[in-house]
């Protein structure tokens, strides 16, 4: 099962100038982001597959605003067209946070589990040993 293919990207993300491979990359880079940070290997997990493209989606974006080529405003014939590429971009990286984060919290207890102690007390009660030491 493919995740996230470039024509997905395209069919919510129109750019004429950033390539095929420039999606691949983002595609590519973005999976091996969120299986990392999720702690698991598996992208068919279909809350890890979501998260994979509200994430691709957002850095296309991302992408597309820092080159420059997603304007906050096109002339489209005598009038203009506005972009909300920010509010989308948040609205993309708030989506996919909503998926990850219990994969992202199992993966933080998990690691804390690993590497708590036992808990103990040290020093002496006054009753210790059966008696009042010092304390009459």
């Amino acid at each position: 099962m493919v995740v996230c293919s470039v024509d997905y990207v395209r069919s919510f993300i129109h750019s004429e100038k950033m390539t095929d491979a420039e999606i691949q990359s983002i595609i590519t880079n973005t999976t091996e982001d969120i299986l990392n940070i999720c702690g698991v290997t598996d992208s068919t997990i279909p809350d890890i597959t979501m998260a994979i493209r509200y994430t691709v989606l957002a850095n296309t974006l991302i992408y597309l605003k820092t080159t420059g080529e997603l304007a906050p405003t096109i002339k489209v014939g005598n009038g203009q067209r506005q972009n909300t590429p920010d509010k989308d971009i948040e609205k993309y990286q708030k989506l996919a946070d909503e998926l990850t984060q219990p994969y992202i919290n199992l993966k933080k207890s998990s690691f804390e589990s690993t590497f708590s102690s036992p808990s103990y007390v040290v020093g002496f009660s006054d009753t210790c040993n059966g008696g009042r030491h010092g304390h009459y």
